[in-house]
């Protein structure tokens, strides 16, 4: 993530959205187990686009661009 969003993804947002997502790390793994079975993509990719979703959501901000079309 840190690769691919360089210069975009505000590390202190990241923090604060991730260490207050629904359900913590077993939620971010849970989301990603969903978005394996929809996609059928690797666990690491999935894991990663859960996290920007985790990131993107709430309110106010700079949004990251979508993992699934960042990847096109």
């Amino acid at each position: 993530m840190c690769q691919r969003y360089d210069g975009q993804l505000p590390e202190q947002l990241a923090i604060k959205r991730l260490s207050s997502a629904h359900g913590g790390v077993s939620g971010l793994v849970s989301r990603a187990g969903h978005l394996r079975q929809q996609t059928g993509d690797a666990q690491a990719q999935c894991v990663a686009a859960a996290a920007v979703e985790a990131i993107n959501r709430g309110t106010g901000g700079k949004k990251l661009p979508s993992w699934w079309r960042a990847e096109l």
